[in-house]
């Protein structure tokens, strides 16, 4: 963090304090979210928080986890937590309550049983909790293209990502070996209101309300067979969720 940018603004009455970062930042906040710390970045930031003095930003001093810390973020915002990553236009987030709202979204998760991430995009996305969001006017893919090949639209979102700690030896959490952070286990959730299941830009199935398990691969077709015989000819067998 360039704390030369920094500009503290004292409340008259005191006891409250409004900091403002204007030439970009990098702000790692722990010991308050037992999923791991928040690293956040952006080009401009807005800090308000409550304390009889001036806030510490060169971590020298701990703040209490249960002290007021707000947050409103902008510019090519990047929030990190555990192996989750949001990339938004705008942000703010209460630290303490971990809540928030996120426009121009992109979320990357990871979900069990497949190698790569979910991305989830939305125009709006309020984080009710740590591990739950709504998101409105959405799509979920685990294509990585700018232009995805599938995508699985929503008129609103429901997702419930709960990132649960997992134990290690002697009491102490298991540690990623791969990031140095606690290692997570993911119990994800999604349910959605008008959905379509787009291949390539066009619609192919349609569904007015979908509730599933994120580990599941797919959310309507169980199977796909295709054969040829002599008897029937070609034939396509599916096997569907309903």
């Amino acid at each position: 963090m360039l704390l030369r940018s920094v500009r503290w603004f004292p409340s008259p009455a005191g006891g409250e304090w409004v900091a403002v970062i204007t030439s970009g930042v990098n702000l790692v906040i722990d010991g308050v979210d037992p999923a791991g710390p928040l690293d956040i970045s952006a080009d401009r930031l807005v800090i308000w928080t409550r304390g009889q003095g001036q806030p510490d930003l060169e971590g020298n001093a701990a703040q209490s986890a249960d002290t007021p810390l707000e947050l409103y973020m902008e510019g090519n915002v990047v929030f990190r937590q555990g192996q989750r990553v949001v990339e938004a236009v705008s942000m703010f987030y209460d630290v303490p309550r971990s809540s928030g709202v996120i426009t121009g979204a992109t979320m990357l998760t990871p979900v069990d049983n497949y190698s790569g991430l979910v991305r989830l995009r939305a125009d709006v996305i309020r984080q009710v909790d740590r591990s739950r969001f709504v998101a409105q006017q959405t799509g979920l893919t685990s294509s990585r293209l700018g232009v995805p090949t599938w995508e699985f639209r929503s008129r609103e979102l429901e997702f419930t990502d709960e990132q649960v700690p997992l134990p290690g030896p002697f009491g102490q959490p298991a540690i990623d070996p791969a990031t140095g952070e606690p290692a997570v286990e993911h119990q994800q959730y999604i349910t959605s209101r008008g959905n379509t299941v787009n291949l390539g830009g066009v619609p192919v199935l349609w569904w007015p309300v979908l509730s599933t398990n994120a580990k599941k691969p797919t959310f309507y077709i169980n199977n796909v067979q295709l054969k040829n015989d002599q008897i029937f000819g070609t034939q396509v067998l599916t096997s569907w969720d309903a």
